[in-house]
């Protein structure tokens, strides 16, 4: 009988990002189950095709949500590495919207372990317990984290501005950068639209949370101006 292969992960500083698809339950309770599958599949393939083009970056894909690891090697490059990161999702942002999702998430930074399809480490818990924070339907970075490599907020474009946030959950507020998609009037069309016209079914803390987070959003890219 052969003997069944065991788990050696390796340990590697890295980047990690966490995203998930926004009320993704509610859409497939109320819209078509195989056309919404038939668009996350599209673009787990953009991911594949277009992020995961080298193995310093390994993406971890579910039905709905997902991690990917940026892998830092060389510490002298971990700049670059963070800035492709961010470059890297917000054309991933622009992906879902293209399909009509909207997506919340989290970077984290710090030491992890993995194989091509496990990512274990308290980073990795970080990283969506940032998703669960963030007030509104973009990423968000802390500065802390940019703090971690060693980095300045300088280093970022003013679309990159961090922001005193105050975050979900009465977990008081955190100094973040939040990534938005690179098509941000199509992403505000898009919301505007939805808040608008979607069928809350009589459930006013559901018409609430999105028109909150509507509100959010708006909120900081003007701030961005």
């Amino acid at each position: 009988m052969k003997k069944k292969e065991l788990y050696n992960p390796i340990q590697t500083d890295g980047i990690v990002v966490y995203f998930d698809i926004y009320n993704f339950s509610n859409q497939l309770i109320h819209g078509n189950p195989m056309e919404l599958t038939s668009s996350v599949l599209s673009v787990w393939n953009w991911i594949a095709i277009h992020i995961a083009k080298t193995d310093v970056v390994i993406p971890y894909l579910f039905s709905d949500c997902g991690f990917i690891l940026y892998k830092i090697l060389n510490h002298e490059y971990k700049q670059n590495i963070l800035i492709q990161c961010i470059e890297d999702m917000q054309r991933l942002l622009d992906t879902f919207l293209e399909k009509g999702f909207f997506v919340k998430g989290g970077i984290s930074f710090g030491k992890v372990f993995y194989t091509n399809n496990l990512l274990v480490g308290t980073t990795v818990l970080e990283a969506v317990n940032l998703e669960k924070q963030s007030p509104g339907v973009f990423l968000i970075l802390p500065s802390k984290n940019v703090e971690k490599l060693l980095l300045g907020d300088s280093i970022f474009k003013p679309i990159h501005r961090p922001f005193s946030m105050p975050l979900k959950g009465d977990t008081g507020v955190m100094k973040c950068i939040p990534i938005f998609p690179l098509n941000l009037q199509e992403y505000l069309t898009r919301l505007k639209f939805l808040v608008e016209n979607l069928e809350f079914d009589g459930d006013p803390k559901f018409a609430k949370e999105w028109r909150d987070i509507y509100e959010i959003s708006i909120k900081y890219l003007n701030l961005l101006k």
